[in-house]
């Protein structure tokens, strides 16, 4: 065992604990991410999936993403904080 600092921030690094076997579980994929054209755009409400997910399948895609923060309503007209992406090449 032994003791890091990480971003200011005591980690301990250990090797006793093994690591899982087999095929790592993968999500389904949910977002619309291949079928989006250009000027399309859809909502999320967690800033990684907004970030990550534009970088990731843009570059996996050869498209170009983008995103925005922002606020809209939900099916029942209540206020919704979250995420805007747009296929913008």
């Amino acid at each position: 065992m032994l003791d890091a600092i990480w971003n200011a921030q005591m980690v301990k690094i250990r090797n006793d604990i093994p690591a899982p076997i087999g095929e790592r579980k993968r999500r389904s994929p949910n977002l619309p991410w291949s079928s989006l054209e250009v000027g399309e755009s859809f909502f999320v409400r967690n800033r990684n999936t907004a970030a990550a997910g534009c970088l990731q399948h843009g570059a996996k895609l050869d498209r170009k993403f983008t995103y925005e923060a922002r606020s809209e309503t939900d099916d029942e007209g209540k206020p919704v904080n979250g995420y805007r992406i747009w296929r913008v090449e």
